[in-house]
């Protein structure tokens, strides 16, 4: 069971990259060891994409985070989707 469950997960692995299930934000999201621990980074900056999100979680508006980061608006909102659907993928797997 166990080599057959390590020989899924690295096909998957394979097939969706680090993000696996949330692969549809590797436009978006890198996650490499070497980059703040590991964490998932906004692409091309140091930029964690939890702390975008706790901005918004406390009340910070949308606007407000796009500006203070130079980001879109688009940007912000998709960081703060991916965090959310990441933690409901961390709470269904754990």
């Amino acid at each position: 069971y166990v080599e057959s469950a390590l020989v899924e997960a690295a096909r998957e692995f394979r097939e969706t990259g680090p993000l696996g299930v949330l692969s549809t934000y590797r436009d978006l999201v890198d996650l490499r060891p070497t980059v703040q621990g590991g964490y998932p980074t906004l692409k091309g900056r140091r930029l964690e994409t939890a702390a975008i999100s706790s901005l918004h979680d406390a009340g910070d508006p949308v606007t407000a985070i796009a500006s203070a980061y130079d980001l879109s608006l688009e940007t912000v909102e998709r960081v703060i989707a991916f965090e959310h659907e990441l933690e409901t993928y961390a709470s269904a797997a754990g």
